[in-house]
């Protein structure tokens, strides 16, 4: 039987961990398009079918996306008859008592923010974490810090993790350390010429989707993977709050700047719609004046500067029951169904205008997929079981075999 091309494209992504990309365009009947859809987060769907499926290399990934959900003894059961150096590997991390990190991670633990990796691997027993930041506490930072002074030399970690990179001063001897080097990137291109060299320290670089992913691998000689859920809800989330829906569409968050020219095209569309009532912030609320305002909203609007990046706006809009336009390749429609709480939408030809008239015609019906939608998000992104997925597909990553580093 001849192959079809794109199923051979979609095999090579695969291949070259755009899971992102095989997941929203893989057939049912492929193995991978489930196994993509576990390795990007959503692992309870990815499970349910990969289980059907007989091929050796769906079990192996059947065990990566168990250990990603938390069953390690399912995991080791299906990872353990495999003769494969990948899965012998991954067996090592997981039959540990502690997997060690070492890691420049976000260091402000906060109960308001989306950014809670290190919160919640501090609290997840599989991961003994020592984080370098300037923050009390933790490894002291400083400029040229030689990375050795962060780590016990007879007893190196399991691997070393910078998540967001460019936010972060890192050791400029990094690639001196015994183990799998992984980072995190979003703002790369913000101030390339400066980040670039950085990012080529590591031997491997997670993005949250495809369209991040076509940037960067292009620009590092390492691997590239892709994963959805590098943030998670804000621990401190209030219950659904139940308020007149007096406001059509809510934009905040820097909407008026030069820097954001699809953002301009975003207003114009906005103010072209007939007979609504929008609420516009070129700003940042606190939480606690922001939730009760979305709250008001019938439609919240998702634009990242990457299209296909998760917007952590956009999954806080979907938790508070309030429906989402995205955009066609935004990751988050991975999670939730379209038409049951999130509406894809281009900017191109007033598509952005045409989804809010369409949703605002029929609001009662979209509400009612928004509501079934915050259950869903609720829980996807809670925030303990999110920081808890990301490490372990961390560490799944850390885990590939590969050549020495240059």
């Amino acid at each position: 039987m001849p192959v079809d091309v794109d199923d051979l494209a979609l095999e090579a992504a695969f291949e070259r961990g755009d899971y992102h990309h095989v997941a929203a365009n893989g057939s049912p009947r492929d193995w991978r398009t489930h196994a993509a859809l576990g390795l990007c987060g959503r692992t309870g769907p990815a499970l349910r079918q990969l289980a059907a499926f007989g091929d050796s290399e769906a079990r192996f990934y059947e065990g990566v996306i168990q250990w990603i959900d938390g069953d390690e003894a399912a995991a080791i059961g299906l990872l353990e008859p495999l003769d494969d150096e990948y899965a012998d590997n991954l067996l090592r991390l997981i039959r540990k008592p502690r997997i060690s990190i070492l890691s420049q991670l976000s260091w402000y633990r906060s109960d308001g923010g989306v950014h809670n990796v290190l919160q919640g691997g501090e609290r997840d027993s599989k991961f003994e974490i020592r984080n370098i930041s300037f923050a009390p506490g933790d490894l002291p930072n400083r400029p040229e810090a030689d990375i050795h002074d962060f780590y016990d030399g007879t007893d190196p970690p399991d691997f070393y993790l910078s998540e967001m990179v460019e936010w972060h001063v890192i050791p400029p001897n990094l690639q001196e350390l015994p183990c799998p080097i992984i980072g995190q990137t979003g703002d790369y291109d913000m101030h390339i010429q400066t980040i670039l060299p950085w990012l080529r320290l590591f031997d491997e670089i997670l993005v949250s989707d495809s369209t991040e992913y076509a940037d960067l691998q292009g620009l590092v000689d390492v691997p590239v993977t892709t994963f959805c859920k590098p943030l998670s809800l804000p621990p401190n989330l209030p219950a659904p709050i139940m308020a007149e829906k007096d406001l059509d569409v809510l934009v905040t968050g820097t909407t008026l700047h030069s820097y954001y020219p699809d953002k301009a095209e975003m207003m114009r569309q906005i103010l072209d719609s007939e007979n609504i009532d929008p609420f516009f912030y070129n700003g940042f609320f606190q939480a606690k004046a922001y939730y009760p305002i979305l709250a008001r909203s019938k439609l919240a609007i998702a634009l990242t500067r990457h299209l296909g990046a998760i917007p952590s706006r956009g999954f806080e809009a979907l938790a508070m029951g309030i429906v989402l336009l995205a955009p066609h390749q935004s990751c988050m429609r991975l999670f939730v169904d379209d038409d049951d709480g999130i509406i894809p939408y281009s900017l191109e030809s007033n598509g952005l205008r045409r989804a809010i008239e369409t949703v605002l015609a029929d609001y009662g019906r979209h509400e009612e997929g928004a509501l079934r939608a915050m259950q869903t998000v609720r829980a996807e992104f809670e925030p303990w079981r999110t920081s808890s997925q990301y490490l372990r597909m961390i560490a799944f990553r850390a885990a590939r075999p590969r050549p020495p580093r240059r």
